[in-house]
């Protein structure tokens, strides 16, 4: 492992931070963020092979550029975003969470920073007080670039500032090979997370065991092990196994189905409120754990899945209405790029995605032998913060 993923832990004597779940709004955007991320991956998830995504980033671009919209196109999107929030609320509880999270992050020894911009055409007078909120409460970029009439240094200069704020790990996010010439506003995400294990995996415990990509090609692979006390769900359809990192703020939740191929079957049923059911059900368990060692990097242009949710007037030059964002020649969104990156090894996770589940301790129990979850066919995961279990990102292992 290089330096640069070298995991390191906070000051042992630092508090964790207040959760905010019980300030105004808090609880009914975790829900909205929730919500958004399931739609969000079934409106993607007929991309082939395995998907990786930050819902967290993507929703805290949107909720500022919705704070810009009116009319229909703000119908549209407040629909699309799943939010169920009085729009009064929505800024101030986001940037409750966000603070939470940065210094969750802190406490926990973890990295996370999302590089969420929005990018302007040069001289586009956006309205200053949307400019504000969109720093203050989702900490976002705002920055003017001439795409025209040759856009490859304004391509130039996202993807550089991109790739800093990943530590290398999202580059080329727009590529030079899109006709960038008509450019009026551009919406980039990229999330950077690192954390390492509450409890570590051993490398000396790493061997190669089979896995069945797709459900069925059988491949080997660098396998890890260990048995824990972990928080665990299982019945006669799926297997739920959370790993906290370090801090135990933050977790990983695997949801493995029982049949080799069942993959495409647990997506097309995958609701909020399913997710929200099994993450009830989880208890303290001791598990032994088989983990293949993956890395995943997914890149998605979100119009048509955005459009999918009902999300269509805020792209299209003629129907946009951003007159809260500027009220001069219409504006609307050209390009809504995302991508993400997730490595996952023995010490832990380093990422452009993040999570935590909190579990159900079962006392008066006697302890039953060890559960077994063997992840050798296709798995979901989720990363969840603990407050509310709020999913920072989503994706699957479909292949290795």
């Amino acid at each position: 492992m290089s330096s640069d993923d070298d995991f390191s832990v906070g000051p042992a004597d630092m508090e964790p931070p207040e959760n905010p779940i019980g300030k105004p709004g808090v609880s009914e955007l975790v829900k909205s963020l929730n919500a958004f991320s399931v739609a969000i991956y079934s409106a993607l998830k007929s991309k082939k092979g395995n998907l990786f995504l930050s819902p967290f980033s993507i929703f805290s671009i949107f909720c500022p550029t919705y704070a810009g919209s009116a009319g229909r196109t703000a119908e549209q999107m407040k629909r699309a975003l799943s939010l169920s929030i009085e729009d009064e609320e929505l800024h101030t509880a986001f940037k409750y969470l966000n603070e939470y999270l940065n210094e969750l992050a802190k406490f926990a020894g973890m990295e996370l920073e999302t590089a969420n911009a929005l990018w302007g055409q040069k001289d586009y007078p956006f309205r200053q007080n949307f400019l504000d909120l969109a720093r203050e409460y989702y900490g976002a970029k705002v920055e003017s670039l001439d795409f025209l009439p040759t856009p490859e240094a304004a391509v130039a200069t996202i993807n550089e500032w991109v790739e800093k704020k990943t530590r290398k790990k999202i580059k080329n996010l727009l590529s030079p090979d899109v006709p960038w010439g008509f450019i009026r506003l551009i919406l980039t995400n990229a999330v950077y997370f690192k954390a390492r294990w509450d409890s570590t995996f051993q490398e000396n415990q790493t061997q190669d065991e089979p896995f069945k990509n797709n459900g069925t090609d059988i491949k080997d692979v660098p396998t890890m092990y260990q048995e824990n006390e972990f928080g665990f769900f299982e019945d006669d359809d799926v297997q739920i196994l959370a790993m906290p990192y370090n801090g135990l703020q933050a977790a990983i939740q695997l949801i493995l189905p029982r049949k080799d191929d069942g993959l495409p079957e647990l997506e097309a049923s995958l609701t909020e409120e399913k997710l929200a059911g099994w993450t009830g059900k989880m208890s303290r368990y001791q598990v032994k754990v088989y983990l293949p060692r993956f890395r995943v990097e997914s890149a998605f242009q979100l119009k048509e899945a955005l459009g999918s949710l009902g999300m269509k007037d805020a792209f299209n030059e003629g129907r946009a209405d951003f007159s809260e964002m500027a009220d001069v020649e219409p504006l609307w969104i050209s390009e809504a790029v995302h991508k993400a990156y997730v490595d996952v090894n023995e010490e832990g996770t380093v990422a452009a995605a993040a999570t935590s589940v909190s579990t159900v301790e079962i006392e008066d129990r006697e302890d039953p032998p060890p559960a077994v979850f063997r992840a050798d066919h296709p798995f979901l995961l989720t990363i969840r913060a603990n407050v509310g279990g709020a999913i920072l990102f989503i994706g699957r292992v479909n292949e290795i």
